[in-house]
């Protein structure tokens, strides 16, 4: 929670239970370069790619673009995570028990 306040940090949360617009297969992160060029680097279990092809990096634009609109960000993020961790806590407290 305390990280979602800093300035750099945008939150956002794709909650279970929602059916997403695209499909998240795997991690990838979108990296814009000081020259404002473009790379998509894609986590697998072997390796690391990097795409720099304008077309694919268009790709997981629109993923990440879908993925967005269908995420809860802001105060909904952080209601969500207090709502989470609430139900967490309650969960301990009555195994506790």
């Amino acid at each position: 929670m305390s990280v979602a306040t800093l300035p750099s940090v945008s939150l956002s949360i794709l909650p279970t239970g929602v059916r997403p617009s695209a499909v998240h297969a795997h991690p990838f992160v979108i990296h814009t370069l000081p020259d404002g060029s473009q790379l998509t680097t894609i986590e697998t279990y072997t390796r690391e790619l990097t795409l720099t092809d304008p077309e694919e990096i268009r790709i997981y634009s629109q993923v990440y673009d879908s993925l967005l609109a269908d995420s809860a960000t802001g105060k909904q993020a952080r209601q969500l995570l207090e709502t989470m961790r609430a139900e967490a806590l309650d969960s301990a407290e009555s195994q506790a028990r």
